[in-house]
């Protein structure tokens, strides 16, 4: 018994002599010849395995029902692309009856719409016909209400030529004919006026193209020549200087005079007229 479990160095079998490191013991490598000759094989040569086939056998378990279930599907890009499930019946049914809600619902909101766009085209031509009814009327009245102030009579305030006040019943009709009749007049001799001040704007200029004539023309006949043209034109310059400014003074006195007394008998017209209608 205590030789089978520790023999003698005699009874162990001694190791086969050989050469070939492979078949070397651990001890005998050498530290390069270990390096060199126990180093694994490159990947390409390298044997592939895989473990699905293990797994084979427990591909697919039942359900209870009949009906198998893959515990393991293949990859996805391996596999063919599903075909979508049939949809129920209880779906298609629902599908129809939304697009026929859809399609009444637009329906009846255009039906909607449409009555409610004629009824408010109806009540704006329905306004639109009462304005312009009350519009009519009230110039209908305006109308009556001008032409009885302009029949009526009023009592006004005229200033004598020695500037005392008195008074004077007149029509307003007449009287409103009369100051219409002055305010063309007016306006003629406004217009009159500066076509005067034209006229003489242009004999002004006619006058001093004339100056720069004789001036050039006497330049060479020595300076008193010379010097009397120039007391000439200064005087003339003078007058017509004068001249201008008196016609824009009595146009603008003729023009202040003209509005204010406008201005006085508007006043005392709307005054007469106002009391006619209140009264």
């Amino acid at each position: 018994m205590w030789a089978r479990l520790f023999p003698s160095e005699g009874a162990l079998p001694s190791p086969l002599h050989t050469d070939d490191p492979r078949h070397k013991s651990v001890r005998e490598h050498l530290p390069d010849q270990h390096e060199d000759d126990a180093h694994s094989p490159p990947p390409k040569k390298r044997a592939r395995y895989s473990i699905l086939p293990i797994f084979d056998k427990y591909k697919r378990y039942d359900r209870g029902d009949g009906s198998s279930i893959e515990r393991f599907p293949l990859q996805r890009r391996d596999q063919a692309s599903p075909s979508p499930a049939p949809e129920s019946p209880l779906v298609e049914k629902l599908k129809r009856n939304y697009a026929a809600l859809r399609v009444t619902l637009h329906s009846n909101g255009i039906k909607d719409i449409v009555e409610i766009e004629e009824a408010l085209a109806t009540e704006v031509e329905e306004k639109i016909t009462t304005n312009i009814s009350q519009l009519n009327k009230i110039a209908s009245k305006a109308r009556e209400l001008c032409a009885s102030s302009l029949d009526c009579e009023v009592d006004t305030q005229i200033s004598n030529k020695d500037g005392q006040q008195r008074t004077r019943t007149m029509q307003v009709g007449r009287a409103l004919s009369r100051y219409q009749e002055l305010e063309a007049e007016r306006s003629s001799q406004l217009a009159q006026l500066w076509g005067s001040w034209e006229k003489a704007q242009s004999d002004i200029d006619e006058l001093s193209n004339k100056l720069h004539e004789l001036f050039e023309r006497d330049s060479f006949q020595g300076t008193s020549g010379m010097s009397s043209n120039r007391e000439w034109a200064d005087r003339e310059d003078l007058d017509i200087d004068r001249r201008i400014k008196q016609v824009v003074e009595d146009m603008t006195a003729c023009e202040d005079e003209f509005q204010e007394k406008l201005k006085d008998e508007e006043t005392n017209i709307l005054e007469a007229m106002l009391k006619c209608s209140l009264g």
